[in-house]
């Protein structure tokens, strides 16, 4: 249906509003990638309404639904965008262009892939995103565990996708339907059924998954103070937090005193530095002013025992502190956790630093976290490869 060009130009248009996909490698190369049927079947169209999720000939936005519950990785999530364009793209051309259809309201080939060719190629050489697109592309990981498509088939393609402009564009008649004014004025309006499934998908997620799927470690927060009730909400959630047996080893300072918390990381900044002095003059001016709190209206430090019950109790600080983070995305409150602080609490002053934190007799630092109002934001880290396989019985 549509080529490619069409498709990276909506999959960009589409992820605007999401920092996550915008500059995501992966979810250019799944925004072409179900054309790579193609590769398995060359010419062969019979299964391309399976491949395209029953979207090849009508918009079928159930069937990306149902893909979406089951796969959201950014490449999922471009390979759902390519299908919900095409149904799209089909109803949209047949509807404006009568006199390009057959009598069997087909489209008369000739005319269509001179016309979507031509414009395709004045895309790919006039738009001033080209550059940026196929780079995406071409750093974009395919999975290699897709329930349709082998990664192969997938990078094979990119390949031929990328060759394909590789050269002039095959196509030299008069375009007489689809247009450049079309396809952009196509661009504007197919979003729409792409932004209300991706919302249902969202809205069918457990309000826990969508916390998970949507944190991200923040490094900048505004002064503004959390109220008494979100620290409470926090405390409870920290305290809800499971321990090996049920010891409950840690234990939770929760810590407001910007002036107080300041002094520490003047103290961390100062020992870094010096740690630094080595690495020269630029590194140096590049961390003067750091915080290691990042300027967050609070801090809430994990203690464990000196020689805890369990032998799982580092295990258990770490179940705690992302019960925190989840708690405070939940909230509307960003969050990052900590370990820089052992630093300065393994150092000659940090039993005094345990004392003014208040921390228990016998207690030290295990990890940390911050929360608070956040004024940065981030992309999801990609995933690495190889972090994921399922072992089932045998059929």
């Amino acid at each position: 249906m549509a080529l490619p060009m069409v498709h990276l130009l909506a999959a960009w248009a589409w992820a605007q509003d999401k920092p996550e996909l915008r500059e995501n490698p992966d979810y250019y190369l799944g925004a072409i990638s179900p054309d790579a049927i193609h590769i398995r079947d060359g010419g062969d169209k019979s299964r391309k309404d399976e491949f395209h999720l029953h979207n090849w000939r009508r918009p079928a936005p159930d069937e990306v639904l149902a893909y979406w519950m089951e796969h959201f990785t950014p490449f999922d999530l471009g390979y759902g965008i390519h299908v919900l364009l095409d149904g799209q793209w089909a109803v949209g051309f047949r509807r404006c262009f009568p006199g390009m259809l057959l009598p069997n309201g087909k489209p008369d080939p000739k005319i269509y892939y001179n016309d979507t060719c031509i414009t395709d190629f004045e895309l790919y050489h006039t738009s001033k995103l080209t550059p940026f697109l196929m780079d995406m592309v071409m750093r974009g990981r395919a999975p290699e565990d897709h329930p349709l498509l082998t990664r192969r088939e997938f990078e094979l393609w990119r390949r031929d996708t990328m060759a394909f402009y590789d050269r002039a564009c095959p196509m030299s008649d008069p375009v007489r339907y689809i247009d450049r004014k079309y396809v952009e004025a196509f661009l504007r309006d197919c979003t729409e059924m792409m932004t209300e499934t991706y919302e249902r998908r969202c809205k069918l997620l457990n309000n826990t998954q969508k916390s998970i799927l949507e944190r991200r470690s923040t490094r900048g927060f505004s002064e503004e103070a959390l109220t008494e009730a979100e620290i409470r909400n926090l405390a409870d959630a920290a305290l809800a937090s499971p321990t090996a047996c049920n010891y409950q080893d840690w234990h939770f300072s929760f810590v407001t005193d910007r002036a107080l918390l300041e002094e520490f990381s003047r103290e961390y900044r100062a020992g870094m530095l010096a740690q630094l002095a080595a690495e020269g003059a630029d590194l140096q001016r590049k961390y003067a002013g750091y915080d290691v709190f990042f300027n967050a209206p609070l801090a809430v430090f994990i203690t464990l025992p000196e020689a805890p019950r369990s032998r799982f109790a580092q295990v258990d600080a770490g179940i705690a502190v992302e019960n925190l983070a989840l708690s405070a995305q939940g909230m509307g409150l960003g969050s990052v956790i900590l370990g820089r602080p052992m630093d300065v609490f393994r150092s000659g002053t940090g039993g005094d630093w345990e004392r003014r934190f208040g921390f228990p007799e016998g207690h030290h630092y295990a990890i940390g976290i911050v929360i608070g109002h956040p004024t940065v934001t981030k992309e999801a880290h990609p995933v690495g490869e190889n972090k994921l396989h399922f072992v089932q019985a045998e059929a």
